[in-house]
């Protein structure tokens, strides 16, 4: 194993020193300048030495790379590559021995390919693709996204998940450059007026240039472009638009029904009615249908509530009418044949959900059931 390090000119004592090639193995480490390098990586191995950093180290298509790979390859990769496959490739659906045979069989699998990968053979045979890897801004998973990933099972899906992650710290050392610059000085005396001010002068500027382009798109006859589609999200030929005009017309409208006496339900009724309560039945019950088993069956409709006085029994009954009752005339003979009046209690209930349960599937669908007492609640389209 070799250690690659390169010094910096803010090191006083080796300014002039360029890339060092140091074989820890054959060296002093006791003192001198390898046992200073041996110090610094034994403190950040354990942070730079994981699966992913091993397993993008001898996935990597550069020619450079994969042959100090071949020469230094150990157990440690081969068992690096094994709890990533098991981690990111095999399937969690998986238990007991299938999940073993499955696990088994990846990482044949990944040998194999990986042995075709290392020799240039089969699918990775071709001269053109390891000249585009000689190339030094070729990305790595790239690479393998364009000549392993389709090709291969295993190799080519885990080169892909491995190495586009970012093994290195030029990302956190960017972060914390912008962190410095709010903490040490440049942002952090900005009081809070200042940056109301700053963002006022912002938003007013963003305003001016906005109405600036507009004004001149218009005295151009052009009122939007095409960016204006893209910014809002939308298609060119507002597709968007009419999609969702043609899902609101052929969306079901849907009413759940509660069939049990709610807590709001059983309040006392005084001699005068309560008109709130009122409203609420009203809404909760009109417009359900139920077959009415005193009248052959027929089918009714709920219209209204009703309330009925009576001494210490003040409530409100459903007020159901059957096809054919005219709002216009009055109560005659003919039109009271054609209503009736329920007591608002366990049996409208049951005969509402029996009529939606005979129904289902023409027009009324039920969802779900679920059982509250002795009357199942169930959502449906009315």
């Amino acid at each position: 194993m070799t250690l690659f390090v390169s010094f910096f000119s803010s090191m006083n004592i080796l300014t002039s020193l360029p890339l060092v090639l140091i074989d820890y193995r054959t060296s002093n480490l006791e003192m001198g300048l390898a046992a200073t390098v041996m110090k610094f990586w034994q403190k950040r191995k354990s942070k730079l030495v994981h699966d992913y950093s091993l397993v993008g180290y001898i996935l990597s298509p550069n020619p450079t790379i994969m042959a100090h790979a071949i020469d230094n390859k150990t157990l440690e990769h081969n068992a690096a590559a094994e709890r990533l496959i098991t981690k990111l490739l095999l399937d969690p659906a998986w238990v007991g021995n299938e999940r073993t045979i499955q696990r088994a069989r990846l990482i044949d699998t990944f040998m194999e390919e990986y042995g075709d990968f290392t020799n240039r053979r089969s699918v990775f045979g071709r001269d053109n693709i390891w000249i585009m890897a000689a190339d030094d801004h070729c990305k790595a998973y790239r690479w393998h996204y364009k000549y392993s990933y389709q090709q291969t099972k295993v190799l080519g899906k885990l080169a892909c998940l491995v190495l586009s992650k970012i093994l290195g710290i030029g990302t956190a050392e960017r972060n914390w450059k912008q962190v410095k610059a709010v903490k040490s000085g440049q942002h952090v005396n900005t009081t809070i007026d200042k940056t109301r001010k700053q963002v006022l002068v912002y938003g007013q500027y963003q305003q001016i240039r906005a109405q600036a382009r507009a004004s001149k798109l218009s005295s151009a006859g052009k009122l939007w472009d095409d960016d204006d589609f893209h910014t809002m999200k939308m298609d060119a030929y507002c597709k968007e638009i009419k999609n969702s005009l043609e899902e609101v017309e052929n969306e079901q409208p849907v009413r759940i029904l509660r069939l049990w006496v709610e807590q709001w339900e059983q309040k006392k009724v005084g001699p005068q009615g309560n008109q709130i309560l009122e409203a609420r039945l009203t809404k909760k019950y009109q417009g359900l249908k139920f077959c009415d088993i005193d009248s052959n069956n027929t089918v009714m409709t709920v219209f209204k509530m009703v309330f009925v006085k009576q001494h210490g029994k003040n409530a409100y009954h459903v007020f159901a009418t059957m096809p054919g009752f005219n709002l216009n005339f009055h109560m005659n003979t003919e039109q009271r044949i054609l209503t009736s009046s329920h007591g608002k209690s366990m049996r409208i209930y049951l005969i509402v959900c029996g009529y939606i349960t005979s129904r289902r599937g023409k027009g009324i669908m039920s969802s779900y059931v679920n059982k509250v007492g002795n009357v199942g609640a169930m959502t449906s389209s009315l």
